[in-house]
C-alpha cells in the first residue's frame, strides 16, 4: 500500500484513469484518491477511515493524493511514499515521507497479516531529495551526541539505483 503525491488535482484523475485502466504496477490493485473526491470531504480523522476501510479490502492499493493525509493523520498500512511532484519545503517533504514510517501491519493475500518492518520513500527528483536530507542533518546539529558520534541508524538510509553501478548507498 503506497501513497503517491502528485502536483494537482487533474494530475490525481489523470493518473487513476491510467492506473485503473491497466497500468497499475504489478497488475492489479485498488486506487484510492483523496484530491477532489468524495474522500476529500469531512475531517482528516474521517477521510482516514474511509481511505483504512479501502486497504483493509484490497491486497495492494495505491492512494493518490495532491496534499491530503500528508501531515497529522497515520495510516499504518502504507509502506511507502512515493513523491511525484516538486517544491516541497524541508517541513512538508519530512512529513509526507513520514507517513509510512508507523507501525502497523500488512494483510498478505493468503489472510495472514504480516509485522510492517521497513518503509520507504522514492522520489523522482534524486537532487531535491539530497537536499532535503541535507537540510535534515543540518537541523540536527547541536541536539544531543555530534553527528558523527551518531549511530548510522538515526539518519534514513540513501540508496540510489544507477543503471551502470547498482545500487549506490550513501552514508548521510
Amino acid at each position: 500500500h503506497v501513497l503517491w503525491l502528485l502536483p494537482s488535482k487533474h494530475s490525481c484523475d489523470a493518473m487513476k484513469i491510467l492506473l485503473e485502466g491497466g497500468w497499475f504496477p504489478g497488475g492489479e490493485g485498488k486506487v484510492i484518491q483523496v484530491s477532489g473526491s468524495e474522500e476529500e470531504n469531512g475531517k482528516p480523522a474521517q477521510i482516514t477511515k474511509k481511505v483504512r476501510d479501502k486497504i483493509a479490502v484490497a491486497d495492494r492499493s495505491i492512494t493518490l493524493s495532491v496534499g491530503k493525509l500528508t501531515t497529522g493523520v497515520t495510516v499504518p498500512e502504507w509502506t511507502a511514499v512515493f513523491h511525484l511532484k516538486a517544491g516541497s519545503s524541508l517541513e512538508a517533504y519530512l512529513q509526507a515521507s513520514y507517513r509510512c514510517q508507523s507501525s502497523g501491519s500488512i494483510n498478505l493475500r493468503n489472510g495472514d497479516r504480516k509485522v510492517k518492518t521497513n518503509c520507504f520513500v522514492f522520489d523522482y527528483d534524486p537532487d531535491r531529495m539530497l537536499v532535503v536530507m541535507g537540510g535534515y542533518i543540518k537541523s540536527h546539529k547541536g541536539i544531543g551526541s555530534p553527528l558523527e558520534d551518531r549511530p548510522n541508524e538515526t539518519f534514513p538510509k540513501v540508496v540510489f539505483d544507477d543503471e551502470k553501478s547498482g545500487h549506490i548507498t550513501l552514508n548521510v
